[in-house]
């Protein structure tokens, strides 16, 4: 979160990660290899930042609400 707070990982490019492969982005490109993390490692690293991501959408999703 406070990497996200200094604003040092823009909005998109998070999400565009915790969605990995999946990711619609055309923005995001995987620059880092992956080969040097254990492939367990990354996908819980993922799986513990997926609640913040969750919480980035909702935020987004009540501020739409209220304008």
């Amino acid at each position: 979160m406070e990497y996200y707070q200094a604003e040092l990982i823009e909005e998109e490019v998070f999400q565009a990660w915790i969605a990995g492969e999946e990711s619609e982005s055309k923005d995001f490109k995987r620059t880092a290899n992956v080969n040097y993390v254990d492939p367990e490692i990354n996908k819980e690293i993922r799986n513990k930042a997926k609640p913040f991501a969750k919480w980035l959408e909702e935020a987004e999703e009540d501020e739409e609400e209220n304008e």
